[in-house]
């Protein structure tokens, strides 16, 4: 995720650690597991009950679209895969390509 939890006083959040490990999970927007067999020892973020409650993985992948501006959820293969199947983004990036190809031929 790229969390930088040493950094430990963000400007807005404050704590990040606290936040993300403590907060979000205590509210169950988060499940913090230990990954097994790893040395040092290593954890996974997943999503919580209260995150599927409240939205979907295709809404956050849309967001961060929006964020990333001029950005296709099928730009992100690995995310848009989990959401509706493998090789999904691959198909969608086809099929908008051709779509392009389509558009040029007909002006």
């Amino acid at each position: 995720m790229g969390v930088d939890f040493e950094k430990t006083n963000h400007e807005i959040f404050g704590d990040v650690k606290k936040l993300v490990t403590t907060e979000f999970v205590q509210q169950g927007y988060l499940l913090y597991k230990k990954i097994p067999d790893t040395d040092p020892p290593k954890h996974e973020f997943l999503w919580g009950p209260r995150a599927y409650a409240i939205t979907s993985k295709e809404d956050v992948l849309s967001f961060v679209c929006q964020i990333y501006g001029e950005m296709d959820m099928f730009d992100w293969p690995q995310q848009y895969d989990s959401i509706h199947g493998e090789g999904a983004a691959a198909a969608a990036k086809v099929q908008q390509l051709n779509g392009a190809t389509n558009q040029m031929e007909v002006d």
